[in-house]
């Protein structure tokens, strides 16, 4: 396939002394023609004054103004002439495609195999409907998001989604876990509120902060943070030869003026 587009550079082409000394109508047609030729499939223009006059829309004026736009071409054959600058970009550009492509078919292989990735190639007077077109885009694509949750093993054998993992949590996957391991009431409101706050903070990721434990068990997390609530309360981490302050509790007019959000802080913190 053609390249669709060249490349072209300001700084060469306001820097050339050849283009300087053109006129404008020189370097408007100058451009037509370096058109001309990328468009072709030889990569070549007619060498004739009469098709260079009609390409270039100079004109009767070509046989006064063509000699210097001619002169930036060179012979490519009987009756045909090029610039070997583009065709060098036309070259590179050919090339730099060639190499995408078996790139990205390689790509395939790795990642598929030697599976079919296309659909079966139909006869070339074969017409296709835009509803059959459309029901074949939508098979190919069942098939593919099939193959591709079968081989990351997405789901249960029954064909139940699969739940999801802790590292993709949000605050409310996690909401809804402290919920279901906190039936039994383990944690006060408060506390549990205080728990969520806590697990579900947002890390410098972006990910709250249950995500980026190693592993994570929310009843298990949960029974562990009524433990150390007791030990602060007793003002012991249970370890030798040390301990926490204990936290006096609240009273109860300061309950009254205090969030339970605050009360959790505080408790944490020891700090009103």
């Amino acid at each position: 396939m053609r390249p669709p587009a060249f490349p072209l550079y300001p700084d060469n082409w306001f820097g050339s002394c050849r283009i300087a000394s053109m006129l404008p109508e020189q370097e408007g047609a100058y451009l037509r023609l370096l058109c001309y030729q990328w468009n072709s499939e030889d990569q070549t223009i007619p060498a004739d004054d009469a098709s260079l006059s009609c390409l270039s829309r100079l004109n009767g004026r070509w046989q006064t103004l063509g000699a210097k736009v001619k002169s930036c071409f060179r012979d490519s054959g009987p009756g045909k002439m090029r610039n070997e600058r583009l065709f060098a970009e036309w070259k590179k550009a050919v090339d730099y495609r060639e190499k995408k492509a078996a790139a990205g078919r390689k790509g395939m292989e790795v990642r598929y195999g030697n599976r079919e990735t296309t659909p079966p190639q139909q006869p070339a007077n074969a017409v296709t409907t835009p509803l059959e077109h459309c029901n074949n885009l939508q098979t190919q694509t069942h098939i593919q998001s099939s193959e591709a949750v079968s081989k990351k093993g997405r789901g249960s054998a029954a064909g139940k989604p699969a739940t999801p993992s802790f590292k993709a949590w949000t605050r409310v996957d996690l909401e809804k876990s402290v919920a279901e391991a906190n039936a039994s009431g383990l944690l006060s409101t408060v506390e549990a509120e205080a728990f969520l706050d806590h697990w579900s903070e947002p890390a410098a990721s972006g990910r709250p902060r249950c995500s980026l434990e190693k592993t994570w068990d929310t009843a298990l997390r949960i029974k562990k943070w009524r433990s150390n609530e007791d030990k602060w309360a007793r003002g012991s981490t249970g370890k030798t030869g040390g301990g926490l302050k204990s936290i006096p509790p609240l009273t109860s007019s300061e309950c009254a003026n205090m969030t339970e959000a605050e009360q959790a802080e505080y408790y944490r913190t020891g700090k009103k």
